[in-house]
């Protein structure tokens, strides 16, 4: 990877990347030791992830080049310093003509213009529609703010349809979600359905999660292609951190409902399609067609709206060979609902 003009930060980016790797890495010079079985894609999303935990949002941007992740840093920085150097230089100058007065006059417009395309480009850069990539996730990803989200997740809501899953030869896994947390926190709280293909079958079942515990296979209910979702995890006590968990199959009118107490970080709220861990190790993605998820709502204090109304991040699932595994279209006009293809 390239560090570009990433300057005090490098031993903390060192650092993050050992924790998320659970492994040693070390930067020497522009190199990265240590992560030699990590996808660029994925380095990427971690650098990104790195940038986003930091708050130098407004001074770096992580980019792909040939292969190769680039730490770039916004012209504005650079431009902010000229800028002053500018305004110290002219005013030791003597003026001494009209005609330097004018240049000058003109210097300084045309600097104060790039500032405001500059300061555009940032704002657009940190603003909603964040593309990245994950080796599990695909989907949209909410916060109150890309620069410093907020504790204020206290809801989320969505729908879909069990997909159809074909089978294979070899065991595969697909899972579709609704969650709070785990997107910049090791907190995740979530509910959804499984489809897999496991010897040679299509198995279909409904679950929740609270990281760190493991998933909770919901055995009351039974789950089939076809059948219409409707998930929801809402705080209802915030003194005692408790929350509902609910999830409908309103196909065969079945339905999971239950009061937990959890300590969630409530900085983020998803919706998603994963290549689950399975024993540990992350597993092969079912083809599972096309998912389209539907009413994507979230709740932020006391503000209730789609995944348009906040800044949001879109995810694409890639392999360690930079492979997409699926297609995730544009939000759809209502700002509710999108579509997540398998690719074949």
């Amino acid at each position: 990877m390239d560090l570009g003009e990433l300057n005090y930060e490098t031993k903390a980016l060192s650092n993050f990347l050992s924790s998320k790797l659970k492994s040693d890495v070390a930067l020497r010079g522009n190199e990265l030791v240590g992560a030699e079985n990590l996808s660029v894609k994925e380095l990427e999303r971690l650098v990104n992830k790195f940038v986003y935990h930091q708050n130098l949002m407004d001074k770096y941007w992580v980019g792909l080049n040939k292969g190769i992740v680039q730490i770039n840093r916004f012209e504005n920085v650079e431009k902010k310093e000229k800028l002053r150097k500018t305004h110290t230089q002219d005013s030791q100058a003597s003026w001494k003509t009209s005609r330097i007065y004018l240049i000058a006059l003109w210097m300084i417009m045309l600097t104060v213009s790039l500032s405001l395309i500059v300061a555009f480009i940032t704002f657009f850069q940190g603003s909603s529609g964040r593309r990245l990539t994950s080796l599990d996730w695909g989907g949209y990803v909410v916060v109150s703010n890309n620069n410093k989200p907020q504790p204020v997740v206290v809801g989320v809501s969505g729908s879909w349809t069990v997909p159809e899953v074909s089978v294979s030869q070899t065991d595969t896994f697909s899972t579709a979600w609704i969650g709070i947390g785990g997107y910049v926190d090791q907190t995740l709280i979530q509910t959804g359905t499984r489809h897999d293909s496991i010897n040679g079958s299509a198995e279909y079942s409904a679950w929740f999660e609270l990281l760190p515990n493991y998933l909770a296979t919901i055995k009351n209910m039974s789950i089939s292609q076809g059948d219409k979702i409707v998930a929801s995890i809402n705080l209802v006590d915030k003194i005692k951190n408790e929350w509902t968990v609910e999830i409908v199959d309103e196909t065969n009118g079945q339905r999971f409902k239950q009061n937990f107490v959890y300590s969630s970080s409530r900085l983020s709220a998803e919706w998603i399609i994963e290549k689950p861990t399975i024993n540990g190790s992350l597993s092969s993605l079912a083809d599972f067609g096309s998912i389209t998820f539907t009413d994507s709502k979230v709740t932020m204090d006391t503000k209730v709206g789609t995944i348009t109304d906040f800044p949001f991040s879109q995810f694409t699932i890639y392999n360690r060979q930079n492979t997409a595994l699926v297609t995730v279209s544009s939000l759809f006009s209502n700002g509710a609902s999108f579509t997540i293809n398998y690719s074949k």
